[in-house]
């Protein structure tokens, strides 16, 4: 099998990039009742999408994401939390896994933009989505 492996270098702060990946849930969650692919969310999503899109350009788009997504009834969804949290060191740990072997692939970003992470699911056919490229996660092995 083969492994796509994440680009290097994220360019958003750790926290931002907590709250791209809960926005992108978010999306992914919502699709079938908020149109993302029409002509309020297309451009909004070009520019998270954009390679030279800095901190502050992609803090503003989420604050747009989360009000398009607040008018079609979807509220909390900067302000709660999903997951786990970023700690003030800026790591976050994976759920816990009890006495089972440790995880070694995880769903990422296809665009290295946020930190989402998503378990492969057992009996899932197809990798979870993401919002904001459009495209599956993709899979990502962890280096023991």
């Amino acid at each position: 099998m083969s492994h796509a492996q994440r680009p290097p270098g994220r360019r958003i702060s750790d926290p931002t990039a907590a709250d791209v990946g809960r926005v992108c849930a978010d999306m992914v969650d919502v699709a079938d009742l908020v149109d993302l692919t029409g002509a309020a969310a297309e451009p909004v999503l070009a520019r998270l999408r954009a390679d030279d899109a800095t901190e502050e350009a992609v803090r503003v788009a989420l604050d747009e994401v989360a009000d398009l997504l607040r008018r079609h009834g979807l509220t909390g969804v900067l302000g709660a939390a999903r997951g786990g949290e970023v700690a003030p060191d800026g790591f976050t740990g994976l759920p816990a896994i009890g006495t089972g072997r440790p995880l070694e692939e995880v769903y990422v970003c296809p665009g290295n933009l946020c930190d989402r992470t998503e378990i492969r699911r057992p009996g899932a056919t197809a990798p979870p989505s993401c919002a904001v490229w459009a495209r599956p996660l993709l899979l990502f092995r962890l280096d023991r």
